[in-house]
């Protein structure tokens, strides 16, 4: 959808300011609270104004209670 590998690369090289700020408080969220989190935006930043981005991320945590990883299931609509 977004036409680039994004492989070995780090949000703030992928995302435009806004866009980082807002994943940035998503992940804070889903963080401190440990609580699954729906990201919402849409792909005007890659000329798709029209088109919708839905991201249900998942907090994971080896030690059964911190935090530490996470996991995403996207959905563009």
């Amino acid at each position: 959808m977004r036409r680039r590998d994004n492989t070995g690369r780090w949000f703030d090289e992928l995302y435009d300011p806004d866009t980082l700020r807002r994943i940035q408080s998503t992940m804070a969220v889903l963080i401190t609270t440990g609580v699954p989190t729906l990201y919402r935006s849409d792909l005007s930043a890659i000329g798709k104004p029209h088109r919708r981005h839905h991201c249900l991320v998942m907090p994971l945590a080896r030690d059964g209670r911190t935090v530490d990883m996470a996991i995403s299931i996207p959905d563009y609509g």
